[in-house]
């Protein structure tokens, strides 16, 4: 994992390779260091979220399109929300006034209003899964890569961090990778014997 230093005084820590555990490696490092630690997430360029931890427990999680992967239940969707208080409770330097309007569920924002933005600083609009940059900012987070996926920032250190859940995470999907391969590598010798 690489360790970036933030000019507010946080500190942005960036997983090198798949994060096994990231839930467990997240409260952990909360617990450990007497810190909120809040784990950011950005998947396919379309949904961002993130889970707030206080002292080993998860306190509060947000996702901007909670139905990506499948209909949630009311619950779920209720918990996939996020809250402004409870960030701004535990995340020191930043008020709800200065959040609160990232944490919107992006699936019912009509057509007409995805290019606005949530703040009249930020730098994407509300349909935008790069609008993580800009609450990071509010965070005091500085995110190290430009535009074009260049590292702007080198980062103080490396370290490693692993959970028993995290081992066996990893384990169980080098496994399956393996398992895709060999049955990839069966298919071209296969598809090879029948062209030549």
């Amino acid at each position: 994992m690489s360790v970036f230093s933030c000019k507010s005084g946080a500190v942005l820590c960036m997983p090198c390779e798949i994060l096994h555990d990231s839930q467990g490696v997240s409260a952990w490092l909360s617990e450990r260091l007497g810190l909120p630690v809040i784990e950011l997430h950005f998947l396919d360029d379309v949904v961002w979220g993130y889970a707030l931890y206080k002292s080993g427990r998860e306190v509060d999680r947000y996702s901007s399109m909670p139905n990506y992967w499948e209909k949630l239940a009311p619950e779920e969707l209720k918990r996939q929300a996020g809250d402004a208080s409870v960030v701004a409770a535990v995340w020191p330097g930043v008020t709800v006034e200065e959040i609160a309007g990232y944490l919107t569920n992006k699936e019912v924002i009509p057509e007409a209003d995805w290019e606005s933005r949530a703040y009249l600083d930020d730098q994407f609009p509300v349909s935008d899964a790069w609008q993580l940059c800009d609450f990071m900012k509010k965070l005091g987070l500085d995110y190290p890569f430009d535009e074009d996926g260049d590292q702007e920032t080198k980062p103080i250190m490396s370290i490693m961090i692993a959970t028993p859940n995290g081992l066996v995470q990893k384990d169980d999907f080098e496994k399956k990778s393996e398992a895709i391969q060999e049955e990839l590598r069966r298919y071209r010798e296969q598809q090879e014997n029948q062209n030549g």
